[in-house]
């Protein structure tokens, strides 16, 4: 079913609003009216939309893993070119998942581990573990570290480098 135009371009401007005002403010700052005043709406819109600020986030979130999860789906290549495109994606995110980071770093770890669990089970170095489920945490958590890193630093390290480092720490073999 098709959202209505105007019930996604309220929902934008709230999520605008939300990230904008995070990275200004914090989270901890953050307050319901301020929100809806950037949004130039009002408080019974918000709560048609939405029923808190952390409800927010979570759209937000979700809207954020769904972009992330298609680059990846959707990347043809080796593994190299398809976190190159998963790269391209967060650097294009990269506003909104910084300030997901302020919001709640644990609960957007944990969506995201969600979200690639099956990627991570793919992977030969992963399957042929006796605990594929401990390695694959354990591969997501270095990879989350190194990307959460980029983002918080401006991005100043180079996309190709970053995806490769990533792939040789996933033990892929085509990354040349």
């Amino acid at each position: 079913m098709a959202i209505d135009r105007r019930l996604r371009k309220t929902e934008n401007a709230l999520q605008s609003a939300f990230v904008d005002l995070v990275l200004e403010e914090g989270y901890e700052s953050l307050k319901l009216t301020d929100v809806i005043a950037k949004a130039d709406l009002n408080k019974s819109t918000f709560y048609l939309h939405y029923a808190s600020l952390l409800s927010v986030s979570y759209a937000i979130e979700d809207k954020a893993l769904a972009v992330l999860s298609d680059a990846f789906h959707n990347a043809e290549g080796n593994d190299l070119e398809k976190t190159l495109a998963v790269l391209n994606a967060i650097y294009k995110e990269r506003k909104t998942l910084n300030a997901l980071i302020l919001v709640s770093d644990s609960h957007l770890y944990k969506k995201a581990e969600g979200s690639f669990k099956n990627f991570y089970l793919s992977l030969g170095v992963v399957t042929n573990d006796p605990n594929p489920s401990i390695k694959a945490a354990f591969l997501f958590g270095g990879t989350y570290g190194a990307i959460r890193n980029w983002i918080l630093n401006g991005n100043r390290n180079d996309k190709e480098k970053l995806a490769k480092m990533i792939c040789e720490s996933l033990g892929t073999s085509d990354t040349k």
